[in-house]
């Protein structure tokens, strides 16, 4: 003799299935939302190193350069590795004169974004040396 659970507990199962199956499938669609946003954190995280690299790449141009030409009042370009220039990427750098000091402003370009940093210089002991940094984000 086969015995059947009673209607209302057959309802009462179905009814339990469907709020688990309801819940589980929120907790997959949170986790994934919150996989996508760190994701797009991590490449935004990335690019600011990449911008803060090539702003490197830039002050370090100006100080090699002064030190080969301490007189140097002008532009110049900076070369990057290929990698970089397929992304679009570029980082000039303008050298002016204020006193006895040089001011060197670096503009670097990446992922559709600029960024410049603004590098004053002085003479110490015949090299040239910063004495003070700013970094503006421009767009």
């Amino acid at each position: 003799m086969i015995r059947r659970a009673p209607l209302k507990t057959a309802g009462f199962a179905t009814l339990v299935t469907v709020a688990m199956l309801i819940f589980v499938s929120m907790a997959v669609m949170t986790l994934s939302r919150l996989t996508v946003l760190e994701a797009q954190r991590t490449q935004q995280a990335n690019v600011e190193a990449q911008r803060r690299q090539l702003l490197l790449a830039g002050s370090a141009a100006a100080l090699a350069k002064l030190d080969d030409e301490p007189a140097f009042v002008g532009s110049l370009t900076v070369r990057l590795p290929s990698s970089l220039l397929y992304a679009d990427a570029n980082v000039t750098v303008e050298i002016a004169e204020a006193d006895e000091r040089r001011t060197a402003v670096v503009q670097a370009v990446y992922a559709d974004g600029l960024v410049q940093q603004i590098v004053v210089l002085t003479p110490v002991d015949e090299r040239w040396t910063p004495t003070s940094v700013a970094i503006d984000r421009l767009r």
